[in-house]
């Protein structure tokens, strides 16, 4: 079945497991990014996310179909807004958070002016094609962020979206769960772990701080925390056999 294209025209779109409100968020996808649409159930579209062909339903009334003019640029600020005009004190049309992607047509003064006539800050966005080369430091942005199962924004965030979109930052493919976010990179072993390096557990991930501290969204603190990764694994060498399932290195190209 031939793909529709359409982008999230929401400040924040919840990616559901089924077509229902009631439904499991497994993901979010960020204004201005892609969905390609399956099939639609009732209010409901199915079909997979641009950026990393991730699955679910997302509400239709999120969506409109892509533009022609591709987006140029992405918000690099952990948060951004939408104004109306280019003021500081115009009314605001939209929460953005960092990741969103954006068409500009133009600025004005020190502000973007997007394709729907929404004003953005000049200094919290960035070309599409310029990424970061820090990906912990921008993981570590999101500190003190709510844990939220599915989220992607500093609103909330979960350990395999903070990965991902730490990594996305940087201009590097991640995928959704932290179970296929282990093919990236290469194995490398603790006694090497250093800055940026990723630490698997049973169903979580999380960037190395430096080699001993673990930078992770997690349950327990209900928050992104930086704690040492020995405390991470006695705290789990309690309920499962393996604490730690693989350790990885990623560089940029």
């Amino acid at each position: 079945m031939k793909l529709l294209n359409h982008i999230v025209v929401t400040s924040i779109a919840p990616l559901r497991k089924q077509p229902s409100d009631d439904s499991e968020q497994i993901s979010q996808l960020l204004f201005g990014e892609p969905f390609e649409i399956i099939e639609q159930v009732g209010m409901w579209a199915k079909g997979s996310c641009g950026r990393d062909k991730y699955e679910g339903y997302i509400l239709a009334a999120n969506l409109a179909s892509a533009p022609q003019m591709p987006a140029t640029h992405r918000i690099k600020a952990i948060q951004s807004h939408a104004y109306n005009n280019a003021s500081i004190k115009a009314p605001v049309v939209r929460a953005l958070w960092r990741g969103s992607l954006l068409h500009v047509s133009c600025t004005l003064d020190t502000f973007a002016v997007l394709a729907d006539g929404s004003h953005v800050p000049l200094q919290d966005i960035a070309p599409l094609n310029s990424f970061q080369t820090d990906w912990t430091a921008e993981a570590a942005d999101m500190l003190g962020t709510p844990y939220l199962w599915g989220g992607r924004s500093r609103q909330g965030i979960d350990c395999s979206g903070l990965v991902q979109v730490a990594l996305q930052a940087c201009g590097v493919y991640c995928p959704r769960d932290s179970g296929d976010q282990k093919v990236l990179g290469h194995p490398v072993v603790q006694a090497e772990l250093q800055r940026g390096d990723l630490v698997f557990f049973p169903g979580h991930v999380g960037i190395m701080a430096d080699a001993s501290q673990l930078l992770h969204a997690n349950a327990f603190h209900m928050r992104t925390v930086i704690e040492p990764l020995a405390i991470v694994v006695d705290r789990l060498a309690s309920t499962v056999c393996q604490p730690v399932t693989a350790m990885r290195r990623l560089q940029l190209l």
